[in-house]
C-alpha cells in the first residue's frame, strides 16, 4: 500500500498491519464481516480495509472527544468540514485560534471542535494534538505549519470516507462501556476487534485519555474475557508482557521518530480463539524476529514530508 487514507497524522497508528490483519481475516474465515476499533485515533487500519473492501462494516469508537468529533463530523457534515480544509488560513495565528477551540470543546459545535483536532493534528509536530506547530511559533524552522496540509489530498480522503458513511459507525464511550455493547450486538463469528491502548509508558505524553497502570490491568482482564476473536498491539514493557503472558504473541518492528529516527518493538497478542496464519506463527517471543513491515507511523516525523501520501505541495 502506497498511499494513507485515513486524513489523520496519528502517534501510534497501525495501517503498517494491514497485510497481517488481511491474513487474519481470510485464515479465520471473517472476511466481509464486521471489524471493531475500540481505540480508533486515526483509524488508518480499519479505513483501509473497509476502502479494500475487506470488511463490510467498520465500527470506530475513540473516548477523546476531539476525536469522536472529528469522525462525526467527516461522516455527518462532510460539505462544510471540505470547506473548512479550503479556506482555513495556515499560520500560527489560525493555530491559535483552532488551540483555543480544542482547548474549551464544550463552547463550540461538534464540527468545529471536530476540524480543531484536524487542523492541530496536521499542522503540529508530530501531529500531537497537544503539541507546537511544525516549524514552531516563530516559524523559523525548515518546514513551516501548512507542510502537511495539503488541501487537495485532504479533501480526497475525506470525501472517499464520507462515501462509506452507511458502513461506518462512530461512537465515543470509554472502551470497557463499547465493548460491552459490542458484545450484545454484533455476531461473534463474523466479528474482529482490534485494540490498541495507550502505551503503557508514553500514554501520558501521546494521548489526552491516557491509562493508569490500574486502568491497563482492568483493561486486560476484561479483554480475556471477551467472546470474540480479537488482536491487541501494545508497547513492549515488562508489565505488558506480565499481563498476557498467557497468549500467544508476536514481537513487532517499527520506526519511530522524536528527533531521530530510531526503532523499536511492540508486541501483539492474540485471543485463543483465534487462528494466526502460519507465516505468523511462531517461536518463543525473545528469540523471535521482527516479522511485519516497519510501522512507520508509531510516532510520525516531527517535521517534514516522510510519509507516503502526505508530502509536502
Amino acid at each position: 500500500m502506497d498511499t494513507y487514507r485515513t486524513p489523520l497524522r496519528y502517534p501510534g497508528g497501525k495501517r503498517s498491519l494491514y497485510k497481517l490483519i488481511c491474513e487474519i481475516l481470510r485464515s479465520n474465515g471473517i472476511a466481509d464481516g464486521y471489524y471493531v476499533e475500540a481505540f480508533a485515533g486515526g483509524a488508518g487500519l480499519g479505513i483501509e480495509l473497509l476502502l479494500q473492501e475487506y470488511v463490510h462494516h467498520v465500527y470506530l469508537n475513540d473516548a477523546d472527544p476531539h476525536i469522536f468529533s472529528f469522525w462525526q463530523s467527516v461522516l455527518n457534515q462532510t460539505d462544510a468540514f471540505v470547506k473548512k480544509i479550503e479556506s482555513i488560513p495556515l499560520t500560527v495565528e489560525e493555530w491559535r485560534k483552532q488551540r483555543e477551540i480544542y482547548q474549551n470543546p464544550r463552547a463550540y459545535s461538534t464540527l468545529d471542535v471536530g476540524f480543531s483536532a484536524f487542523f492541530l493534528n496536521r499542522c503540529n509536530r508530530s501531529g500531537i494534538l497537544r503539541g507546537r506547530p511544525i516549524g514552531g511559533l516563530d516559524q523559523t524552522g525548515k518546514w513551516k505549519i501548512g507542510a502537511r496540509f495539503n488541501r487537495k489530498n485532504l479533501i480526497a480522503r475525506v470525501e472517499m470516507i464520507s462515501f462509506y458513511r452507511e458502513r461506518i459507525t462512530v461512537e465515543g464511550s470509554d472502551a470497557l462501556v463499547f465493548l460491552k455493547s459490542i458484545v450484545e450486538r454484533l455476531d461473534k463469528a463474523k466479528t474482529l476487534l482490534y485494540l490498541d491502548p495507550p502505551y503503557y509508558v508514553m500514554g501520558r505524553e501521546l494521548y489526552l485519555n491516557n491509562y493508569t497502570p490500574s486502568d491497563h490491568l482492568k483493561l486486560s482482564q476484561f479483554i480475556k474475557s471477551l467472546p470474540f476473536m480479537w488482536v491487541l498491539s501494545y508497547d513492549n514493557v515488562a508489565k505488558i508482557r506480565e499481563m498476557y503472558s498467557d497468549l500467544k504473541s508476536l514481537e513487532v518492528g517499527f520506526y519511530y521518530r522524536a528527533n531521530e529516527r530510531k526503532e523499536g518493538k511492540e508486541l501483539m497478542f492474540f485471543s485463543d480463539r483465534l487462528a494466526v496464519p502460519a507465516m505468523w506463527e511462531s517461536a518463543p517471543l525473545s528469540t523471535r524476529p521482527s516479522r511485519s513491515r516497519c510501522l512507520k507511523e508509531t510516532i510520525a516525523s516531527p517535521e517534514g514530508p516522510k510519509l507516503a501520501g502526505d508530502a509536502v505541495t
